[in-house]
């Protein structure tokens, strides 16, 4: 059987489908505080013994975020990026981690409820969930910190 000439590949379809595995890894690393942990150089061992997970398999995902640009590996050992040094390390005036997170909460119920939406049409109207004082000051305070963190970046351009 011959098969038919393209001039297109999927190519773009699989890069659609690991922007979810990339938002994955993000997600993960902020969730395990790691670029708290990072912010020196370490090795996987270090960091594997301070997050008490699986020293290889965080060896593996220590390079899925150096390929993704949040560290750096340098002989062996793993630092932070500009860009998670800058975001992703909390206690930073410029912190967004916490945004990330809601995001992804959301993220995962709206995907869970697109499929039903688009079977069965607009859903009865819910209950809205009930989201505790702490929820609301860690948003507010993650706003803060973006905003913070878009003035710093234009600060200059004005």
């Amino acid at each position: 059987m011959k098969l038919p000439e393209l001039n297109i590949t999927p190519a773009e379809l699989f890069n659609l489908q690991y922007g979810t595995i990339r938002s994955w890894v993000l997600v993960n690393a902020v969730e395990f505080k790691l670029f708290n942990h990072t912010v020196e150089k370490k090795t996987s061992q270090e960091i594997s013994c301070t997050l008490k997970t699986h020293e290889a398999n965080t060896e593996l995902f220590l390079n899925a975020l150096s390929s993704l640009g949040l560290l750096k590996k340098e002989d062996g050992k793993y630092i932070n990026t500009e860009l998670s040094e800058t975001f992703l390390v909390e206690g930073r005036e410029t912190y967004i981690g916490q945004i990330l997170l809601m995001n992804e909460d959301w993220n995962l119920q709206s995907r869970a409820q697109m499929k039903e939406l688009i079977e069965s049409g607009p859903m009865l109207p819910q209950e809205a969930p009930e989201y505790t004082g702490d929820y609301f000051a860690n948003y507010v305070r993650a706003m803060g910190n973006l905003a913070r963190s878009s003035l710093s970046a234009h600060s200059g351009k004005y």
